[in-house]
This record gives structure tokens, C-alpha cells and sequence, in this order.
């Protein structure tokens, strides 16, 4: 696990903030020369100006919190899925229409293989498998579109 801190930090008057790298550990008062710099190198960056004689508000503090895993854990599916489309609709494809499978994707199976075309419907989104393309469900519940070239 990893963290990064940062700041949004701006010359007081302006209505926009620049986000500031802020050093790791503890935090000291000696070390607000050393972050009001960062904020002005990162103003310059981005803005093409700064100026050490304005002062500086800190409006918002933050911090990112970053893991690694060696490999995701599958997906326990429970009973077995289905892999059919439930039913079938034309959509519209480069300029004419296509009979295409619909499918419920929260009822794929893994190894659900999917050709195009095909729309999958999730409660919040959907996936296009178009034409001459290809879609399979792995074990960790992700759905692999494979694009025709």
C-alpha cells in the first residue's frame, strides 16, 4: 500500500486551484516554505506564471490510497448461468440493421461465449458486441470483447 498526499492550494483572490504534491510523514511547520514552493512550481506548470510575493490559501487536503494484489481472486458464480441470449432485437450497424442477440449479463455464465452482434444489458450499462467481433466472460466476472480488425 502506498499514499500520496496533496493540496489544492491557490494565490488568494483567485476562484481556481492548483493541485500540490504535499511531502510524506509527519507535517511540520518548517515545512511550509518547502510546500508553498511546490505550489508555486506547480502553478507555473500549469499556468505559465507564478509569484512568491502573493499569498497562498490551502483550500482542500488529500490523500490516495494505492494496493496491489498478485492476482485477483476468482469470482464464486454459485449455480450454473446462462449463456443464451433471452431474446433478440435489430440494431442499426455501419449502415444497416442486424438481428442481434440481447443478453442479461448478471445472468452469464463464466466461459459464456458471445458473438456479434450482441447487445448485454447490465442494470447500470450496457455493452455492444458488434459485428464480426467476439465477447467471452472470464472467471473473475469480467467481460472480454475481442474487436475485429
Amino acid at each position: 500500500m502506498t499514499t500520496t498526499r496533496t493540496a489544492q492550494m491557490r494565490y488568494i483572490g483567485q476562484t481556481y486551484e492548483v493541485e500540490t504534491d504535499i511531502p510524506s510523514g509527519d507535517l511540520r511547520a518548517e515545512q511550509i516554505p518547502e510546500i508553498a514552493n511546490a505550489f508555486h512550481a506547480a502553478h507555473q506548470r500549469e499556468y505559465g506564471v507564478s509569484d512568491e510575493q502573493f499569498q497562498i490559501a490551502l483550500v482542500a487536503l488529500g490523500v490516495t490510497a494505492t494496493g496491489t494484489l498478485q492476482s485477483p481472486p476468482e469470482y464464486d458464480f454459485g449455480e450454473a448461468m446462462e449463456s443464451a441470449p433471452r431474446r433478440s432485437r435489430d440494431v442499426y450497424f455501419d449502415g444497416k440493421w442486424y438481428d442481434s442477440g440481447l443478453y442479461d449479463g448478471s445472468r452469464l455464465a463464466p466461459g459464456a461465449e458471445i458473438e456479434g452482434p450482441a447487445v448485454i444489458e447490465y442494470l447500470d450499462s450496457i455493452a455492444v458486441v458488434p459485428p464480426a467481433c467476439h465477447a467471452s466472460m472470464d472467471r473473475r466476472g469480467n467481460l472480454v470483447v475481442s474487436v475485429a480488425q
